[in-house]
């Protein structure tokens, strides 16, 4: 879920930067289309590298329980 969100994130980088403009060239074919989502995913990897796992534990607690405070809740209970 969280590269997901990251690849959407690079999606909006490519568009705010003008990767995905393709100035001059009326042609948006499946090749150009290709090497966006390829840069997307590479762009979100990057993003994502320095993740700590547990920071990645608690993201899916508390998507699990609703809040970070129900999930701590719950564990000491």
């Amino acid at each position: 879920m969280m590269f997901t969100l990251a690849h959407e994130c690079a999606h909006h980088v490519q568009a705010v930067v003008g990767i995905s403009a393709q100035d001059g060239s009326e042609v948006f074919d499946e090749a150009w289309s290709r090497r966006l989502e390829l840069q997307a995913d590479c762009l979100a990897a990057a993003a994502l590298r320095d993740v700590q796992p547990y920071l990645l534990n608690d993201l899916r607690r508390s998507l699990a329980y609703g809040t970070e405070t129900d999930a701590t809740e719950k564990e000491v209970s």
